[in-house]
């Protein structure tokens, strides 16, 4: 369930000064690594690895940005947005699940592309019900059939950039092409993980061009990877099926239909208690809902253990 909202911080008041819980922590554990660091400074070497642990333990930093909010913003190349249409129910499916997985190693992931897993329900009357599966999402492969006068949805499907491609052949090139355009949107995220069972998005929208604002839209995916099902009816019976970059929420369209070049959102997403936050992580993307092409895309994932993973820079 997902909900626009404006509130205030954790722990505040009306016409408090908005301190909560994550500030006060971060400034007890400033003050305390601080004491330590003037400690430890007797030999360069430990000079260093006193700095070391202080900036590990500073709210928001890439290695523990878990625990709080960071800022991400989307950078000066295009990265484009695959989508794939897949069901547990249907044997064709396994080979693109293997290919959309593969791309987290191809090197294109994900300042190039950002891939994201569909799961449809209409295989569902075959005998298996897919879990990851949601109507919204069949909706959504029909819009992506009536923009180009199809009557036909099927699975699976590749849609790179809004637009239907048959076969991974030339992936790459493809790829390379899009990012080689210019994006024609600008995303700033804060994203607030917190909260147990909450996340926390203020989006910052900027679109230039005027007329393309007017029929542009915002998507806020919660993706899961490392995902697996042992499935005991359908077409893929007895087999066991691995996933990636499912999608569990799909949050918009939000609009950006709007006087001024910019736009802010500010949306809550609850975690499902199936999703395992380790493996989870949210993509925003502004879209055209003419054609379907993507604007812009960022990827961010929740608990990072290491630099954070998005289409532009950690802020």
């Amino acid at each position: 369930m997902c909900r626009f909202l404006n509130r205030l911080p954790r722990g505040s008041e009306p016409g408090s000064p908005g301190r909560n819980l994550f500030q006060v922590q971060g400034v007890e554990r400033l003050l305390n690594w601080r004491r330590m660091y003037r400690e430890m400074i007797n030999t360069p070497l430990r000079a260093w690895s006193a700095l070391f642990l202080f900036l590990l333990l500073i709210p928001g930093s890439p290695v523990f940005a878990d625990s709080g909010t960071r800022v991400l913003e989307s950078g000066q190349e295009k990265v484009a947005l695959l989508e794939l249409y897949t069901s547990e129910g249907c044997s064709s499916c396994p080979p693109a699940d293997a290919f959309v997985s593969s791309l987290k190693d191809s090197g294109l992931y994900p300042k190039q592309v950002i891939p994201l897993s569909f799961h449809v329900t209409y295989w569902d009357y075959i005998g298996w019900h897919d879990p990851y599966a949601q109507k919204v999402f069949d909706q959504r492969q029909r819009q992506v059939a009536a923009r180009r006068k199809s009557p036909t949805i099927y699975t699976p499907q590749l849609v790179l950039d809004g637009r239907d491609i048959r076969g991974s052949g030339g992936f790459q090139a493809r790829v390379r092409k899009l990012n080689e355009r210019q994006p024609q949107a600008n995303i700033k995220l804060a994203l607030n993980t917190s909260s147990a069972d909450a996340l926390g998005l203020e989006l910052d929208i900027l679109v230039a061009d005027e007329q393309i604002r007017a029929n542009s839209v915002v998507f806020i995916a919660l993706f899961e990877n490392r995902l697996t099902s042992q499935v005991r009816a359908g077409e893929n019976s007895g087999k066991t099926l691995h996933h990636e970059h499912v999608v569990r929420q799909l949050v918009g369209p939000l609009s950006l239909a709007d006087a001024n070049p910019g736009c802010h959102h500010s949306v809550e997403i609850e975690i499902p208690e199936t999703v395992k936050r380790e493996n989870a992580g949210v993509v925003a993307f502004v879209q055209n809902t003419v054609d379907g092409s993507v604007l812009q895309a960022l990827s961010v994932h929740l608990v990072v253990r290491a630099p954070v993973s998005g289409s532009g820079q950690d802020l």
